[in-house]
């Protein structure tokens, strides 16, 4: 007997399914099939690494050393299975890697160290989900370039401090993750800077063996002297403001940043004279990571390239938006607008820009990153490829 005033509480759910019948089947078979009344048994499940937590809708396992692998499936669903795993660190190297889909899909991770994830698994489903490399300093945020590159690219792993010390950690790949499981090395950080570390085979490295068509360069040359001076440029007036010194560092290398100079931002790794590199008409290859100097008062990033006067050549720029910010931004060279990307989180995004002796008359190239949002704009990674050394004081 119910009395007056009773509160009944109760909740439902609300589905639309397509089918071809109409019937219950499609209702009942993914009631069965995603476990929405409890238990395991909606889909085979065999876990290799890690525990399986629950499978009622998400299937969820909890990593074991920032790792899960697990095979799931086959089963017939009407979406990509929902899947999540706990115990992962966000460090910005997260990735699923899967039968279905062999590659690295980075991933995101909530607050809690849970990573969220979609596969199919109509077929049996083999997946690989966690950290693809950690770093025993968490502070430590990694960038994994490795798919989509052209052929004969090693695969490299940008490291950032984000703090104001220095910092000496070592940096690891899970025993189980495809392709990098259980590599490890050393590296240094400085205060608020970034390192690359080239990946090659079982190795990390701090300088690039260039390679192409399985060929390796044994002739190595340390790279002429190249300044990049930076500083901020107002939206407004169009005036710079001039950095307060060009001195050059041990590597015969300037940066400058907001008038400010930040020495050992600039990584530049032996170059390769061989032909059987991709651009083989140029004789020599410069990197610049992380250049950053956009202002508080402009939404302009504005950097100087010196080279040799009436020069010619390729800049390559590499935009990756970790953070997912949604930036979206012009690209300027020599005053011409050369592109306009959005949205260029991981794994990020090449601009290759070709560059004239009429564009170098000066011994200059002028670079201008205009954000069209209301974010800063960024930018990850100068190359230069010059066919002449660029001009020194």
């Amino acid at each position: 007997m119910i009395k007056a005033g009773t509160v009944l509480k109760y909740r439902f759910g609300v589905g639309t399914f397509a089918a071809d019948k109409f019937d219950n089947a499609l209702l009942e078979h993914t009631t069965k099939a995603m476990n929405l009344g409890g238990g395991q048994a909606g889909y085979p499940v065999e876990m290799k690494v890690g525990e399986i937590k629950d499978a009622v809708f998400f299937f969820t396992a909890a990593a074991k050393k920032g790792e899960a692998l697990f095979s799931l499936g086959p089963q017939s669903l009407i979406i990509d299975l929902p899947v999540r795993v706990q115990g992962i660190e966000n460090n910005g190297c997260v990735a699923v890697y899967s039968t279905k889909s062999p590659w690295f899909r980075f991933i995101p991770v909530d607050a809690d160290g849970t990573a969220w994830l979609t596969e199919p698994i109509d077929q049996k489903n083999e997946m690989w989900v966690g950290n693809v490399f950690t770093c025993d300093n968490k502070e430590v945020k990694l960038t994994l370039i490795v798919d989509g590159q052209s052929e004969g690219q090693q695969p490299f792993l940008e490291l950032h401090n984000p703090t104001d010390k220095d910092i000496e950690t070592t940096v690891r790949s899970p025993e189980h993750a495809p392709i990098f499981g259980g590599m490890t090395g050393t590296v240094k950080i400085p205060a608020g800077e970034s390192v690359r570390l080239w990946i090659d085979g079982k190795s990390l490295r701090d300088k690039q063996e260039v390679k192409k068509s399985g060929v390796s360069t044994e002739e190595k040359v340390i790279a002429p002297q190249l300044k990049i001076l930076c500083g901020d440029k107002c939206s407004k007036t169009g005036e710079m403001r001039k950095p307060e010194s060009d001195s050059v560092t041990k590597d015969g290398v300037v940066f400058t940043e907001g008038g400010r100079t930040s020495e050992n931002i600039l990584n530049l790794p032996a170059v390769s004279k061989s032909k059987d590199y991709d651009y083989n008409v140029h004789d020599a290859v410069y990197v610049c990571n992380n250049p950053k100097a956009w202002s508080s008062y402009s939404p302009n990033l504005y950097f100087i390239i010196v080279v040799s006067k009436e020069d010619t050549g390729k800049l390559r720029l590499f935009f990756c938006d970790n953070a997912n910010n949604a930036i979206t931004q012009d690209i300027f060279v020599a005053d011409k607008k050369i592109s306009s990307i959005a949205e260029f989180k991981s794994p990020g995004k090449w601009v290759e820009v070709t560059y004239s002796a009429e564009d170098s008359k000066d011994g200059k190239l002028v670079v201008l990153i205009k954000s069209t949002c209301s974010r800063d704009p960024m930018i990850s990674t100068v190359e230069v490829y010059s066919n002449k050394v660029p001009a020194t004081k």
